[in-house]
């Protein structure tokens, strides 16, 4: 199968894998590698920002209903200051696992397309 490209390159589908005026390009498979590790990267990075805010607006809101303090601020600021203090804790982990992912998929660029 044979589809016409931009500035007379042809796509060919060969077995498994496209190539691109007999260039070989990336498999199906390795892109879902990849999406699968990008999205657990994303999914963890997101999850040690949130869940220790999610756990002190938990005790935070169990104390209002415990007190009938009915004030929609009062959750706010303890929660502003946990995520803060998890960006300082936890920063420069979440930038080295971030920065890691960035180099592996660089330097793995060569293996991938070829």
């Amino acid at each position: 199968m044979c589809i016409a490209a931009p500035e007379g390159f042809f796509v060919f589908w060969q077995g498994s894998r496209f190539t691109v005026s007999g260039v070989k390009v990336m498999s199906p498979d390795n892109i879902a590698d990849l999406m699968r590790e990008a999205v657990f990267l994303i999914v963890l990075m997101v999850t040690v920002i949130l869940v220790p805010s999610l756990i002190v607006g938990l005790i935070v809101s169990i104390f209002q209903a415990a007190t009938q303090i009915n004030e929609q601020t009062l959750s706010f600021f303890p929660r502003l200051v946990v995520t803060f203090g998890t960006l300082i804790i936890f920063g420069g982990w979440l930038a080295s696992e971030l920065i890691d992912f960035t180099l592996k998929i660089i330097h793995e660029i060569p293996s991938l397309i070829g």
